[in-house]
């Protein structure tokens, strides 16, 4: 074997593994603008909550047509997320229903897909959910 076939075959599942691992482009924080808003504003365990966001683009346009989900975790580790999905309740408005299992600090972020394949993985915020006591 040649050493020219030899770089080649070395080279061609490099190649094959970059082309089939292509990802769709993710949006940056420059790119996407969510307005989030939650009610209750201090929600409790085990009582239904619901979260609004609006998406908007750069030039605050809305972005309807997104696929997304709310995630919710607990700040401390060993507790399973929270995910719920986001419905679209307007032309870049979407609404969310979480129900917290335990009370104490959350972090939550928003992750899907815009209508144009654009991942989005974004934290929304932290909230302190309270006991029903």
């Amino acid at each position: 074997m040649t050493s020219r076939a030899a770089a080649f075959g070395a080279l061609l599942p490099a190649v094959l593994l970059m082309t089939s691992c292509h990802r769709p482009s993710a949006a940056t924080d420059y790119d996407v603008v969510i307005e989030w808003k939650m009610a209750p504003a201090v929600p409790l365990v085990d009582r239904e909550s619901v979260g609004e966001f609006t998406l908007l683009d750069r030039s605050r346009r809305p972005l309807p047509g997104a696929t997304l989900q709310v995630e919710g975790r607990m700040q401390h580790p060993g507790m399973a997320p929270l995910i719920e999905p986001a419905r679209e309740h307007g032309p870049g408005v979407y609404v969310t229903r979480l129900t917290f299992t335990m009370a104490g600090a959350w972090d939550l972020s928003v992750t899907g897909s815009l209508r144009d394949g654009q991942r989005l993985r974004r934290r929304v915020g932290g909230l302190l959910v309270g006991s029903q006591e």
